[in-house]
């Protein structure tokens, strides 16, 4: 298959699970407010995580560790998504929740940050939560209209595999 016919087949298999996803929410102002609260939430993963840095003594190392995996996770996503510089979803017939016309859409960081949360935070707390705020951040960046599906995958693969190597270490230490 030529590469621009692959390429256009890709993006037509994005817009059409963005559609599927957004229509689920377009228009439903008061569910909106509680995903985007929920999505704005996962902005305090380095607030938390330095909260265990400095509050937990015994295991200080494990969190210093921790935060070393989120802060890489964070920095690999934002290089990559300022280098590609894919807008954001602006489809004339679904609308986004809001308007964010920045060029920061692939991958998507909130989802990296949250996945590498599951990965390199559950020796200091537990893995369940972690994993479905994960799963909620990613699906409540479709919902909203801020992502196409690849950005929330890319993301959470990116997220995921930067952490890896970090969990080892916390675990460690835990």
């Amino acid at each position: 298959m030529p590469q621009p016919t692959r390429r256009a087949t890709l993006a037509a298999i994005d817009d059409r699970i963005y559609r599927l996803f957004r229509s689920t929410l377009h228009e439903h102002e008061p569910i909106e407010r509680v995903i985007a609260g929920l999505t704005r939430a996962q902005n305090w993963w380095a607030f938390a995580s330095l909260a265990g840095l400095i509050a937990d003594n015994k295991r200080r190392p494990a969190w210093a560790r921790a935060n070393a995996g989120l802060g890489a996770a964070w920095a690999a996503t934002k290089l990559i998504s300022c280098s590609v510089a894919r807008s954001r979803p602006n489809l004339h017939d679904c609308q986004p929740a809001r308007q964010n016309n920045d060029h920061q859409s692939f991958p998507s960081t909130h989802t990296a940050v949250s996945f590498a949360a599951a990965v390199v935070l559950p020796p200091l707390l537990p893995r369940t939560p972690l994993i479905v705020l994960a799963t909620a951040t990613a699906g409540g960046r479709l919902l909203l209209g801020e992502h196409y599906p690849s950005d929330v995958v890319v993301g959470a693969a990116l997220g995921a595999a930067v952490a890896a190597p970090f969990a080892r270490t916390v675990a460690s230490k835990a």
